[in-house]
């Protein structure tokens, strides 16, 4: 997977995960239900960091910048391939 260089900036302002800011930001969405992936204790405590994540309005509009069109996942490298 190639990082998301604007979730990493938002994050580092923040001293958290891009996870955490990925998550924070659908949280904020209106009409948005985040399901986060929670497989270990140490996931859940990341995902739980995300709620009192508060993003400002120039964190929202870098990450609502994001090109929807570039693709950080390669489908090929997926983990059910």
């Amino acid at each position: 997977m190639t990082e998301v260089p604007e979730l990493r900036a938002v994050a580092e302002r923040h001293d958290a995960t891009p996870a955490q800011v990925a998550l924070a930001w659908l949280l904020e969405k209106p009409a948005t239900a985040a399901v986060p992936k929670s497989a270990t204790p140490a996931h859940i405590r990341e995902n739980y960091g995300a709620v009192d994540l508060e993003l400002d309005p120039a964190d929202v509009a870098c990450i609502d910048g994001i090109d929807r069109e570039c693709r950080y996942v390669d489908p090929e490298a997926a983990p059910w391939n």
